[in-house]
């Protein structure tokens, strides 16, 4: 449209400049300068218009896109805020549940005290057991103060003074026997006897939970028992009740981290001291040492079933004589289970290994009201043909051939024992201890 307006004007001018006069082509001419500034003008109006449209169009995308955001939003908000209404819902009902709940323990809050006062009185009547255990044992040490024989040394002290290295407290041990506190010394022996307590109630809960009629029928020659849950300290226990119960090497194996730890106890015609040297020459085991009747070893798990196989081979090879009866010395009439006696055999003190404790055989007993004690030994009474009777026990033999014959008690049996001497209440009784039966 301008260039059609200039176009004309100078057309116009053309032919005004030829007919006119000079005074009116001056007029023109100025005119012309002004329409040439408004153009001017124009053109940076339109520069500008064309800037501002550009910003306009921007503007308006920013605000598109921030008008679609506002609208996500606003729908997120909206699904947040049902979300969040569904959640109160939720915590409502959950509140109703527990207020619920606390009804009905406010309703069994008196039922829940009585079990607690009596878990407290149970309690209290263990520690005043433990109490009582403790003062039996100072008045029986006090009445051996002057005659300690060498069974309570085995069977009495040196486990006590062995409990706590058994159970991470081996201090303990070395602490009574140096020092020269006598509270220090008290101290550590009460704690030591406690300690024995519980080696004593872990080794009952162990021994429980063998199946000794199993291992009797699986472990013909040599006793391998594998537990992972056994306490590290007590495998050598174990073994030595298993070693003592069938007559036979027994080893023990437990887990020990990522790694396998055995205890070994073995009878007298058999080294197994030198069974496990060969065994860690052999690379079978990781390390291990021991003497002939006992040794301990560590090996990784992946090599347990190479150890059990060697062990049996080579006690086949070992042409070990093993009758899974026990050896006696001799056949005594049981006229000769009497106190008398019982002193000359106490002349052979100390027993151990080298001078083991006398096993004789006894022919001919009737076996008299059988009783079961803390459901695995057996007690009870065995009476000669010419009416002499003694008392008898038999250890761990619940659930075993040697048991189930006791238990039945229909016909007289020849026992191989020991001889030995219980006491209970501060009284001493003939004890003949049964390690196997002859039928």
């Amino acid at each position: 449209m301008i260039k059609f307006i200039l176009r004309s004007i100078l057309i116009f001018l053309i032919i005004f400049q030829s007919c006119v006069p000079a005074r009116k082509f001056e007029e023109v001419s100025k005119k012309q300068e002004v329409c040439s500034v408004e153009l001017k003008s124009l053109k940076t109006l339109k520069t500008e218009l064309q800037t501002e449209n550009t910003e306009l169009n921007s503007e308006n995308d920013r605000l598109t896109k921030l008008s679609s955001r506002l609208i996500k939003d606003t729908t997120m908000l909206g699904k947040s805020l049902r979300m969040k209404e569904r959640q109160y819902d939720k915590i409502g009902v959950l509140n109703q549940r527990i207020q619920e709940q606390l009804e009905l323990l406010q309703k069994g809050q008196s039922f829940e005290k009585q079990k607690l006062m009596e878990k407290l009185e149970k309690r209290k009547s263990d520690l005043l057991k433990s109490e009582d255990k403790l003062r039996d044992f100072e008045i029986e040490l006090n009445n051996k103060k002057n005659k300690i024989s060498i069974n309570d040394l085995g069977y009495l002290i040196g486990p006590i003074l062995n409990a706590g290295g058994r159970l991470g407290k081996s201090e303990y041990a070395t602490e009574v026997l140096s020092s020269t506190n006598d509270k220090i010394i008290n101290d550590k022996c009460k704690e030591l006897i406690r300690l024995n307590e519980k080696r004593k109630e872990i080794e009952n809960l162990i021994l429980n939970e063998i199946n000794f009629k199993k291992i009797e029928e699986n472990n013909k020659d040599v006793i391998i028992y594998y537990s992972p849950n056994i306490n590290e300290g007590l495998i050598g226990i174990i073994a030595a009740r298993l070693k003592d119960f069938f007559n036979k090497p027994a080893i023990v194996i437990t887990s020990s981290n990522n790694l396998l730890k055995g205890s070994a106890r073995s009878v007298y015609n058999y080294n197994i001291g030198r069974v496990i040297k060969n065994l860690l020459d052999q690379g079978i085991i990781l390390k291990g040492g021991g003497h002939n009747m006992a040794a301990g070893f560590t090996l990784n798990k992946s090599s347990l079933k190479d150890f059990e196989n060697y062990i049996l081979k080579d006690f086949l090879k070992s042409n070990t004589i093993n009758h899974n009866n026990f050896s006696y010395e001799s056949e005594i009439s049981s006229l000769a289970l009497n106190k008398d006696f019982y002193e000359h055999i106490r002349k052979l003190e100390p027993f151990g290994t080298g001078n083991p404790v006398p096993t004789f055989l006894i022919k001919d007993l009737k076996i008299i009201k059988p009783v079961l004690l803390n459901n695995k030994h057996i007690s009870t009474i065995l009476k000669s043909k010419i009416g002499y009777s003694i008392k008898s026990i038999s250890f761990n033999s619940i659930n075993t051939k040697i048991g189930e014959y006791l238990m039945s008690y229909k016909n007289s049996i020849n026992v191989i024992g020991q001889i030995n001497e219980n006491i209970w209440n501060n009284k001493k009784t003939l004890q003949l201890t049964i390690r196997d039966l002859i039928l």
